[in-house]
């Protein structure tokens, strides 16, 4: 007969338990990772990564550095076609001209004009397909654009005019047609013509090889040291440090961890518990994305949680994989060895009452 008492863990209090280690590790994992990044990035290798992305940006003609030397986008211009000769400027003169020979285009004032006004493919240089996938087809249809014409011949290689409805009766551009053309440029919040530029860019691969040197040193690897110092600290160290594999949040919330048969873990179990969690969230973070890995990770936490919810002894899947569950500490009784318990049943029954 068993001389233990086990009182099971609230799940309210395992849940609020779970979300302080986390909270504690976040901490740890967060300014771990601040240190290494703001060293890595000052360093004179870092501070070139970044000249390097700047360069590629201030180059194309679709950003500028102001006078605290930060890159910015151009929100201000009040004019379309101040967006107009800048994004041209960045298809035709950028990507043709000033970029490694290895990754120059052959955009052309008449790429601009099918491709960034929307306007007709008149010449039929491009296939169905490469029209269909165009980043500004809706110009065409809104009529905002037209080919311009000399001596009544369409000059197909200059960049395109406003369509002449949108014009006055005096030659002049109406308000809103001024407002219309630079929506279709620039409008804050909203995919335009100036998105999709700074959107070319940021895909181009010269430029992705860049800033991925820079990412490097500012958040992978900051990232790949803080999460497995944060998690191993928390969640394995501190749980084979303290008894009964408690961890901070446990030990706030007075909770212990047990075996399965109710007596006491030893560390081999708590290791078993803790390890192979950490291990799949260290290997999410180093082959992932970080976002993409913290959405897995707390997919995984809320089935655990989920289980534990719903399994008889609320048992998460870590509890399962080493035969362990989880008790109110204060109010529990139990054996750290089984032999020890048999060891005192036995000596009771080597104590024989005297004959009458």
């Amino acid at each position: 007969m068993k001389t233990t008492k086990i009182v099971e863990a609230d799940i309210g209090k395992r849940a609020l338990a779970a979300v302080m280690d986390l909270f504690f590790a976040f901490l740890l994992g967060t300014a771990i990772f601040a240190g290494f990044s703001v060293g890595l990035t000052s360093s004179e290798a870092g501070k070139q990564t970044m000249e390097n992305v700047i360069s590629y940006q201030v180059g194309s003609g679709l950003y500028y550095r102001d006078t605290d030397g930060n890159v910015k986008y151009y929100d201000n211009l009040v004019s379309y076609d101040l967006y107009e000769q800048k994004i041209h400027d960045y298809y035709t003169v950028y990507l043709t001209q000033e970029v490694d020979a290895q990754y120059r285009t052959n955009y052309d004032t008449y790429w601009f004009n099918v491709f960034v006004l929307g306007l007709d493919d008149v010449k039929g240089i491009y296939t169905a397909e490469e029209l269909a996938n165009r980043k500004e087809p809706g110009a065409s249809t809104k009529g905002l654009f037209d080919y311009s014409v000399e001596e009544g011949i369409a000059q197909y290689d200059k960049m395109g005019v406003p369509h002449s409805s949108l014009y006055d009766d005096n030659g002049q551009l109406r308000d809103t047609s001024k407002q219309w053309l630079l929506e279709f440029f620039y409008t804050p919040n909203r995919i335009n013509a100036y998105y999709n530029a700074a959107g070319d860019l940021n895909n181009r691969e010269f430029f992705a090889e860049a800033l991925y040197q820079y990412d490097r040193r500012s958040t992978l690897i900051p990232l790949l040291i803080a999460v497995p110092i944060a998690a191993v600290s928390f969640y394995i160290v501190v749980p084979l440090i303290f008894r009964d594999g408690r961890t901070f949040g446990k030990m706030i919330m007075k909770l212990s961890v047990i075996r399965q048969d109710e007596y006491k873990t030893n560390r081999l179990q708590i290791a078993l518990r803790q390890a192979p969690s950490v291990i799949v969230v260290i290997v999410l973070f180093a082959f992932f994305s970080w976002l993409n890995a913290a959405l897995v990770s707390l997919g995984m936490l809320i089935i655990s949680y989920l289980l534990a919810i719903f399994t008889p002894k609320h048992r998460a899947i870590h509890d399962f994989l080493a035969y362990t569950r989880v008790v109110n500490d204060r109010d529990s009784f139990f054996y750290r060895k089984g032999e020890i318990e048999q060891e005192q049943l036995e000596e009771k029954k080597e104590i024989v009452p005297p004959e009458e």
